[in-house]
């Protein structure tokens, strides 16, 4: 009986993944709603918006979460051939929405240190 109490569950509760998942859909939310308010503008760029993307995550992938910024190294291989101002777009992109930061350890912990569930 003393061995089970021990045990430290491994698993996040329904209840749990619910609160996680509220909480980022309420970030993602207001982020939207202030949007509305004082939109964002991207110039618009000759590979559509889609694929402008697709190359902002690629970059992304390809640095430490808790990088501040991604390389110009990185951005040469993700936009390699691309124009200038295809290439400036991507950065702005990476500058406005799609941010190294956005997923650190240190916030992954608060939020399930927020819920009450395990750091496993």
């Amino acid at each position: 009986m003393i061995e089970g109490q021990n045990v430290k569950r491994a698993n996040l509760t329904v209840d749990e993944m619910q609160a996680i998942f509220r909480a980022g859909l309420e970030e993602e939310l207001a982020i939207a709603a202030s949007d509305l308010a004082a939109p964002r503008k991207i110039r618009e760029a000759d590979s559509g918006s889609g694929e402008l993307f697709v190359a902002a995550y690629e970059a992304i992938r390809h640095v430490r979460a808790d990088a501040d910024h991604v390389p110009s190294e990185v951005l040469d291989n993700v936009a390699h051939g691309w124009a200038q101002k295809d290439r400036n777009a991507l950065e702005t992109l990476l500058a406005v929405f799609v941010r190294p930061d956005e997923v650190k350890e240190p916030r992954i912990i608060a939020a399930l240190e927020q819920i009450g569930a395990p750091m496993t």
